[in-house]
């Protein structure tokens, strides 16, 4: 089995990062880590993020830094920084995944 790290954009939207979060976590061949790049979302989306997955059963790692402005390329170097697996996804947080 391909390990891979799944890495997922996003900023101040997690009324659509926790659907997209989900299509991972449904995935048939699931990703080994989740790591979510924010772009510097507000205290009250970081904590939606940290509390919906909290009991997650595949790791979920966020990774954000403040908000100044898009630095979107940035904080994408900053979480494959933190990726452990030899492969990398990286999708937006706007989408669902296909289960394959």
């Amino acid at each position: 089995m391909i390990e891979v790290s799944l890495i997922i954009t996003t900023y101040n939207n997690s009324s659509f990062l926790i659907p997209c979060v989900l299509s991972a976590l449904d995935q048939k061949f699931p990703p080994a880590e989740i790591i979510i790049a924010d772009d510097g979302s507000n205290e009250k989306e970081r904590l939606k993020i940290l509390t919906f997955f909290k009991d997650s059963k595949i790791p979920i790692i966020h990774v954000w830094h403040e908000d100044l402005g898009f630095r979107a390329a940035l904080i994408r170097n900053r979480a494959i920084a933190q990726a452990k697996s030899p492969y990398i996804v990286l999708v937006d947080g706007d989408m669902i995944l296909h289960p394959y």
